[in-house]
């Protein structure tokens, strides 16, 4: 689906999952086997309220990472890029200003790089990976860039990915009238996790590539406890291959050490909320984990463990924002209605939190 919508000059396409479903790895192999120019533009990592040079320099890094890889275009690309405003190139490199005065016209970068694709009769691929962490007063002027090239760069595709879902349809401006791309229709490639056949089979498939055959029951624990997230199972796999066997105890090992990282996760996530608010909502994550799923009994469990009546509305707001930001799922059976931890491994790490 990625590479025929590519194939088909769709200007934007958005790949959407839950964390460790694999879509950069989708985009990378999808890249790799179309053999067009590609600049990945990685936000992973930018801190909570960016700066234009925390972005910049990710543009520039992706068009240093881009002439690297194709070493015999740099002297054609550097022809068209060279008097774009605030672009400098050392060598093989460029680099980018990010002051006011001189600030790198993005308009005009990916105008002049449209270009260069048309000029060689090819596409050019723009991928930006997980891309809901553009925010505050860049996600604004970076939507207008998008824009731009959404309706003018008819050489350019625009690969947009991101694991909040919620948030990276709010980044695309999802039933918002006065967003810069509304209107403007994406593709979209959904990542879901494997379902249990899928993920046994994922593993017996790997082990064998391996030459190692694994116990049943093994794979079984390992599928019950990762429950279809193929990050995780491939994490699993890969211990298993280097310590040169295959038992439960790996499983174990994956659980406690992945706790660690998808808590500090969470942390990262919610940095920007003051103390009290970073509370309700570990709270909240920790009610759903220790099996309190319905909405009353979600508030009942926050409201005895914080010691003070949790109100519905600031509820719903959290309810809310973790479904954004995939944290959470909701399943509607009927007229029952609960919620679950998405990540296993989450779930998890959060039973065995002693505080917040």
């Amino acid at each position: 689906m990625l590479e025929n919508f590519v194939y088909e000059g769709k200007p934007l396409v958005v790949v959407t999952g839950m964390r460790r479903l694999g879509k950069t790895s989708l985009i990378l192999v999808a890249l790799n086997e179309m053999r067009y120019p590609y600049l990945l533009i990685d936000t992973r990592g930018l801190p909570p309220n960016p700066s234009y040079r925390d972005l910049y320099e990710r543009i520039a890094n992706a068009i240093n990472d881009f002439l690297e890889r194709n070493r015999s275009v740099v002297d054609s690309l550097k022809h068209y890029l060279e008097r774009v405003k605030g672009v400098e190139f050392l060598g093989i490199s460029v680099s980018f200003s990010w002051s006011k005065d001189s600030r790198v016209d993005l308009v005009q970068l990916f105008e002049r790089m449209d270009r260069w694709a048309r000029d060689r009769g090819t596409r050019l691929v723009v991928v930006i990976d997980e891309a809901q962490r553009i925010r505050g007063r860049l996600a604004k002027m970076f939507v207008e860039v998008l824009a731009h090239i959404y309706d003018y760069a008819e050489n350019t595709t625009v690969i947009v990915s991101g694991s909040e879902v919620g948030v990276l349809y709010g980044f695309l401006g999802v039933g918002d009238p006065e967003h810069p791309l509304y209107g403007r229709h994406f593709s979209e490639v959904k990542l879901k996790r494997f379902d249990r056949e899928q993920s046994m089979d994922f593993l017996y498939r790997g082990f064998r590539q391996f030459g190692m055959e694994p116990p049943s029951d093994v794979v079984e624990y390992a599928v019950d406890r990762l429950d279809g997230v193929v990050g995780w199972l491939v994490e699993f796999g890969a211990r298993c291959v280097e310590l040169g066997k295959i038992d439960r105890g790996i499983v174990d090992l994956v659980l406690d050490e992945a706790s660690k990282l998808v808590l500090a996760e969470i942390e990262h996530l919610l940095a920007t909320r003051p103390r009290e608010s970073r509370e309700r909502y570990l709270a909240v994550l920790k009610a759903i984990a220790s099996g309190y799923r319905t909405w009353s009994q979600v508030r009942e469990y926050v409201s005895r463990e914080l010691g003070a009546s949790l109100p519905k509305s600031v509820l719903h707001n959290i309810l809310h924002n973790l479904l954004e930001m995939t944290l959470i799922e909701k399943i509607v059976e009927g007229r029952n209605v609960w919620y679950r931890i998405a990540d296993p491994i989450l779930e998890h790490a959060l039973r065995k939190m002693h505080r917040f």
